[in-house]
């Protein structure tokens, strides 16, 4: 084979390092592109998860489950908290983000009967406002409510969101907004003392708090050391929710 000419040889030479540098290149963006999906995965905590069993005078009338999130949002860190609520024909679908304080920032509730969605409540806070929309069966509504920073949402037949309530100190004002009833109330947080409770087949060190300030009466909660909910009494109704096994 004849040997390469010296231009030639020059072109090759030169060909190898455009390689390595768009192999460089590459490799870069590529990482780049997959740094945001990992850091947003970081930014995701579970602050609790479970279900609660739902009992009116000692019988089985429904069950939810439900998750609450702590991650990043456009201001600064959030709380997403999202349950399945399912009693006898009926369904809701609670969807609440809040902020770092516990205050309402969007809402959204669907309730079902018999598999048909009946009911949509929408919600958003803008300049200190909560305007909730509610469109169904019976035509269309809207509510406004203030929503400082001692706000919070605890919606007609949600246990969950009493969470919002009990992590709050004692004797703090929380005031809550309940949308799909149009209901508000003022409620402070009383602790009674320490008490063992059964969850699931364990016996859980409980801190009973009683909820004082809502229009029907006390309720009682029973939370661990990490204020998580476990037990939720609301004695006008005859309802109590039980957690079905302890928190992680």
């Amino acid at each position: 084979m004849p040997p390469l000419r010296a231009d030639r040889r020059a072109a090759l030479q030169g060909i190898r390092p455009r390689l390595v540098r768009a192999g460089v290149v590459a490799a870069l963006i590529g990482a780049a592109l997959a740094q945001p999906v990992r850091s947003v995965e970081a930014q995701v905590e579970l602050i609790d998860q479970g279900s609660f069993a739902l009992s009116r005078e000692g019988r089985m009338v429904g069950r939810e489950d439900f998750t609450i999130r702590r991650q990043a949002g456009v201001g600064g860190q959030v709380f997403r908290a999202q349950a399945t609520i399912t009693s006898s024909d009926l369904r809701l679908a609670p969807n609440l983000t809040t902020s770092a304080a516990g205050a309402p920032l969007s809402y959204q509730l669907d309730v079902h009967q018999d598999g048909d969605l009946r009911e949509r409540l929408a919600g958003q806070v803008s300049r200190g406002r909560l305007t909730v929309r509610a469109t169904g069966t019976n035509g269309d509504a809207a509510r406004e409510y203030l929503a400082g920073d001692d706000a919070a949402v605890v919606d007609a037949d949600v246990i969950h969101q009493h969470w919002f309530i009990v992590r709050q100190p004692a004797g703090r004002a929380t005031h809550v907004i309940v949308p799909r009833t149009g209901g508000r109330a003022t409620v402070r947080v009383r602790e009674v003392g320490p008490d063992a409770i059964r969850v699931g087949d364990a016996t859980v060190q409980a801190t009973h708090l009683v909820l004082d300030g809502f229009p029907d009466g006390p309720r009682e909660a029973w939370v661990d050391a990490e204020r998580r909910l476990l037990r939720l009494s609301i004695p006008s109704l005859s309802l109590l929710a039980t957690r079905q096994d302890p928190p992680n």
